[in-house]
């Protein structure tokens, strides 16, 4: 019996029952696919920290350096169990010429390396340690997901006179330096190619690593090393670290996944709230008749229980079945840049459980709402032609007389909607989420790709940066800046030196990080509180920095280097997403304290190109990388920057989606009702046209509303959510979104205007199908 009056209840209401089904299905699907993505993330991650066996701790070293030394201290420390010193020769992008195209102007810092033979191995595609002969090269992954380099390609290195040239045998994957914004890349050289490289190259770095017994002990080991005086003329990077760069930018996917598939369980409640209530006022004298003759409440709350969980768990089963071809194209570039993860039962069990999650949470909410039934009597039922409807209240109407300068048929529209605000304010809801889910992966893309974004990088806004890292080149500086300021084409330049510093944690350990020094108010970054120092006794801190040391703005900050110990105050806190988040800056005297590079930033004059500009300077500087500010945000940012442009396609399309499906569900279901008030508004000779304009007033001024509502929630809701993953994660607690008027005030809300109103044209075509004779004879 109920099989066969689900049957008539869909034939009746078949098209309602197919837009609650696909809710369901789209928000089962990206719950799938979040949770497939989830597994398939630390599925690689896992895999590729295993087989690299990355190292636990990393301390980059620029100088003289004993391996021996290194090798002695790590044997006395219970905690370490294997360490190596391995080598790499930075390569001036100017001196680095892949297929024919010189990388002059690239932001990456190319470093040539050998393979490690105990640890942090390098790993070919196949997820094996890669091993290359003399005369080849293996390239990280980016060069072929970012710039189209395919095996075979030639590579040449021109140092000091000497050409060296390669054949791209292989690309490699970093379990340290995969990411797109981690700058430095290690290319893979035989041993014979490195000897041969490294008596004309500039001054070699040096990574110490460390693979620990326990890595609970992590700190611990830190902190000895740092204090045991041996080489550390850089940063020192934990594993922990390693794995968020490697995470983060496809982390972010999954979280919006998360939340598109939570909004659209929302959505679809809100649906199947709205279906439930027009069809007990559809069928409330055949409730009335179930009640007179007996029949107990769990009884009928059941008939309609198992109609709306045969609709959602089809749409379920839709979704999770859509997922599987869905999320091999989703997750496609995961896999190329992190590597397949192995084969686990979690592949199939986890979007199983997320969709079945969806299925059940839908399910449960329908079972709260069906209690409703519980209150409504036989007396009242069987009076369903003086009913209103359950739970349905008249609201005040407008009155004609007062609205003589708005058109009927608009009139009557929004008449409609006050006197019935709670089934409007449904539609209102769904389509500010809509709203909402469009919107905030749009500013989130525009933000990251605004030139302002450099701000949230711990740099102020500028035109250009001259990047000098070997120490060569760094003693050039004063030559440098004496020459920029008698060039015609620079207006406005600053020196920045970054040394690196000790600074004593709330446990009293001493712990590195990198001071950036010189005239911090020039180019100023995004200030959280406080300002930028100005003098020696001040220094400024990043927002994760300031975190992790327990200091506000006016604590003093023990600091200690080469040159001795101080406290300087802290003057600001400041937003930044690189080096792990924790940097600071400060007005310190650098001399007597090993510089780590050095950053001169400047503005050009009117009219000067800073393309054009930049390598003209890298071509009479040698050594010196120029950067186009711009190009240095896209080409770090560049991984990131693909992961928001395909989430704003794809929010913008389910945004679109929803909003035609729930407005069309909704006007069918409102014209159901008003068969009546229609066929006897036609019999009195009002235009199809006429009636249609009612429907249309009514909707869209719901939709602008809600497009009003949903720009504001996405101004501080989304803003806040945006800035809380951000900050928690990479140092950027207080982003703020870059907004693209036309796009976010214009375009995307005129695609939602265009989806609401092409869902109610196609839902009022059954006018011309309905009048009093047709209404007489049903």
């Amino acid at each position: 019996m109920l099989w066969r009056m689900l049957r008539t209840d869909l034939r009746r209401t078949g098209a309602i029952g197919v837009v609650l089904a696909g809710l369901v299905a789209i928000a089962a699907l990206l719950a799938a696919l979040g949770g497939t993505a989830l597994v398939q993330l630390t599925g690689s991650l896992d895999r590729l920290f295993t087989t690299a066996r990355t190292p636990d701790i990393v301390q980059m070293h620029v100088g003289d350096i004993d391996a021996d030394a290194i090798q002695d201290w790590s044997a006395g420390q219970p905690a370490v169990q294997d360490a190596l010193v391995s080598t790499t020769v930075p390569i001036p992008v100017d001196r680095l010429v892949i297929n024919g195209v010189p990388e002059t102007g690239s932001v990456l810092q190319p470093a040539l390396t050998v393979q490690n033979p105990e640890f942090d191995h390098l790993l070919g595609m196949d997820g094996q340690v890669l091993t290359v002969r003399s005369g080849e090269i293996a390239l990280p992954v980016y060069y072929a997901l970012q710039r189209d380099v395919e095996v075979g390609d030639p590579v040449t290195v021109r140092l000091d006179g000497a050409t060296y040239d390669f054949r791209v045998a292989a690309f490699l994957r970093d379990s340290t330096m995969n990411p797109t914004f981690v700058t430095s890349k290690r290319l893979l050289v035989s041993p014979e190619d490195l000897a041969a490289v490294l008596p004309h190259a500039g001054e070699p770095e040096y990574l110490v690593e460390f693979l620990l017994t326990d890595t609970n002990r992590t700190r611990e080991v830190a902190e000895a090393y740092a204090d045991s005086g041996l080489p550390q003329n850089g940063m020192m990077i934990e594993r922990s670290s390693f794995y968020l760069f490697n995470a983060i930018s496809h982390g972010i996917v999954i979280a919006v996944l998360a939340l598109l598939a939570g909004l659209l369980v929302v959505v679809a409640v809100i649906a199947l709230r709205f279906s439930f209530l027009t069809s007990i006022e559809r069928d409330l004298r055949e409730i009335g008749v179930m009640k007179a003759i007996g029949l107990p409440r769990r009884t009928i709350r059941g008939l309609y229980l198992v109609k709306y969980a045969a609709l959602v768990g089809v749409g379920g089963l839709v979704g999770l079945l859509a997922s599987v071809p869905a999320a091999r194209v989703l997750t496609a570039g995961l896999r190329q840049q992190l590597g397949a993860a192995d084969r686990s039962v979690l592949q199939v069990l986890v979007p199983v459980l997320a969709a079945a999650a969806v299925v059940l949470l839908v399910i449960a909410m329908v079972a709260l709402v069906l209690r409703r039934l519980d209150r409504i009597t036989a007396m009242d039922a069987l009076r369903a032609g003086t009913a209103v409807g359950p739970g349905r209240r008249r609201s005040p109407r407008l009155r004609l007389w007062r609205s003589t300068r708005l058109p009927p048929p608009v009139w009557l529209g929004l008449n409609a909607i006050s006197r019935n605000l709670r089934a409007h304010g449904m539609l209102l809801t769904v389509l500010t989420l809509c709203t909402f889910i469009m919107v905030v992966p749009l500013n989130l893309h525009t933000t990251v790709t605004s030139p302002a974004f450099i701000t949230y990088m711990g740099a102020g806004r500028s035109d250009l940066r001259l990047e000098l890292r070997d120490q060569q080149v760094v003693a050039q500086a004063p030559a440098l800046g004496r020459a920029l300021a008698t060039d015609p084409q620079v207006g406005r330049f600053t020196e920045l030196v970054t040394i690196r510093q000790e600074v004593r944690n709330p446990a009293g350990e001493w712990e590195s990080l990198n001071v950036e020094n010189g005239d911090h108010t020039v180019f100023p970054v995004s200030y959280l509180e406080g300002r930028a120092p100005t003098t020696p006794d001040e220094m400024a801190l990043s927002s994760l920095a300031a975190s992790g040391l327990g200091v506000r703005v006016g604590d003093a900050v023990p600091l200690r280097g080469a040159t001795g110990e101080r406290r300087p105050t802290v003057s600001g806190i400041y937003q930044d997403v690189t080096n792990g988040g924790r940097t600071a800056k400060a007005v310190l005297p650098t001399a007597g304290e090993p510089v780590l590079w050095d950053t001169i930033v400047l503005d050009l004059a009117a009219g000067a190109d800073p393309a054009v500009v930049g390598r003209r300077l890298a071509a009479q500087w040698p050594g010196v990388q120029a950067v186009d500010v711009q190009e240095f945000t896209r080409q770090s940012l560049g991984e990131l920057v693909d992961q928001t442009r395909t989430l704003t396609g794809v929010a913008a399309a389910v945004a679109l989606l929803l909003a035609f499906l729930i407005t069309a569900m909704f006007a069918t279901m409102v014209i159901a009702r008003d068969t009546s008030q229609i066929a006897v508004q036609r019999a009195l000779g009002i235009s199809d046209t006429s009636l249609r304009t009612q429907y249309l007033t009514r909707f869209v001024v719901v939709l602008l509303a809600g497009v009003l509502l949903g720009t504001v929630l996405t101004a501080t809701l989304g803003q806040y959510g945006v800035a809380a993953a951000l900050g928690a994660s990479l140092g950027a607690p207080a982003i703020r979104f870059d907004v693209d008027p036309l796009l976010a005030y214009g375009v995307f809300p005129l695609a939602l205007v265009l989806a609401v109103v092409l869902a109610t044209v196609l839902a009022t075509r059954t006018f011309r199908r309905t009048t009093v004779t047709q209404l007489s004879e049903e």
